[in-house]
């Protein structure tokens, strides 16, 4: 297995980290963003991974980033060119080189999360021409930033189908939440309400594309309900794994190849929000109607299953934030080793 991405899953001891997590390559950062281009984390000191050549040039590939809250920027290399490479070039360049050198006799599992539409808002300036007609700068270089996302997610797709894995891979393409369409974040998720950090469809609902020759229906929407969570016992169990009959997601598989109802039929949140949906959003994308006066079975029944899930459910670990955490003790960079 293959993690190119951020991975932002936790990194306080080794343990927690992407290889010691079932992966067997990684390359990435911990946290959760870094700079697109500077490849850092507000002043963050640079830590120089590998070079890597691409079509027209020779760069420096940055790979974890760290913050430095208290001290001046250390400057421990000298970067030239590097700037001018964005950060979802890195991710796909490293993907295209591993997908080459692939045993095609064996396996491969590639989680490719890219950052390429998450803050800060930066893209090369090529993507933000393709854009100029848009006034307002946010949603510019939002778009431009999309553009780019496009085009890497392209780039590994053409390399699957060169070196031989195209017909045999099953591609999911999906978004971890709805856009962040609050303050200068330059998201939009109309016609549905909320963002990002909400609970409404504009925060938990998102598009997604599933391809691959194994799919026995193509070519239509699906509409059903699927939660993030059903990825993993679908994917297992289609490659002839076993997976826990008591996890909380579901094998979805049916419903997305052939277009079989979903077996999901509710959704349970930290937040002990529990959203079943009698009307779509289609009828209600905004989600302004409440139904609770004119369906009362249906809030007992809702109520009752919530108390259910509340029994079954692990009390989040909340943290204080813990000062050996800081990068200036791991020579500036976010490290495992502190809990």
């Amino acid at each position: 297995m293959s993690d190119d991405d951020p991975w932002h899953l936790g990194h306080c001891k080794e343990e927690y980290t992407p290889n010691r997590r079932g992966f067997d390559h990684f390359y990435g950062f911990y946290t959760a963003k870094e700079d697109h281009f500077r490849h850092t984390l507000d002043l963050a000191v640079i830590v120089i991974a590998q070079t890597i050549s691409t079509t027209d040039l020779a760069v420096t590939v940055m790979a974890q980033t760290s913050i430095t809250t208290d001290l001046a920027v250390i400057v421990m290399a000298v970067i030239s060119m590097a700037v001018t490479l964005v950060m979802a070039y890195l991710f796909s360049n490293k993907v295209i080189k591993y997908v080459k050198n692939h045993d095609k006799r064996t396996p491969m599992f590639m989680y490719f999360a890219l950052q390429s539409v998450h803050g800060p808002l930066e893209a090369p300036q090529k993507y933000l021409d393709m854009y100029s007609h848009i006034n307002d700068t946010g949603r510019r270089i939002k778009l431009a930033m999309v553009t780019a996302m496009d085009d890497a997610v392209a780039a590994v797709v053409e390399a699957f189908k060169e070196y031989g894995f195209w017909e045999d891979t099953l591609l999911i393409f999906m978004s971890d939440n709805g856009g962040p369409a609050n303050g200068d974040n330059a998201g939009s998720n109309w016609p549905l309400r909320g963002s990002k950090h909400t609970l409404w469809e504009g925060g938990t609902r998102v598009v997604t594309l599933v391809h691959g020759k194994m799919l026995e229906k193509t070519g239509y929407e699906n509409d059903q309900l699927i939660h993030i969570v059903d990825w993993y016992p679908t994917l297992v169990n289609l490659v002839g794994g076993e997976t826990d009959p008591d996890m909380d997601g579901l094998d979805v598989w049916n419903t997305i190849s052939k277009g079989d109802p979903s077996p999901r039929t509710d959704l349970f949140t930290i937040s002990t929000t529990w959203k079943q949906f009698p009307l779509g959003p289609s009828d209600d994308p905004t989600e302004r109607i409440d139904l609770s006066a004119e369906m009362p079975e249906k809030v007992d029944k809702m109520m009752a299953r919530l108390r259910e899930l509340e029994e079954e459910a692990v009390p989040a670990i909340d943290l204080p934030s813990m000062n050996e955490s800081s990068p200036k003790y791991f020579n500036n960079v976010y490290s495992p080793g502190w809990c």
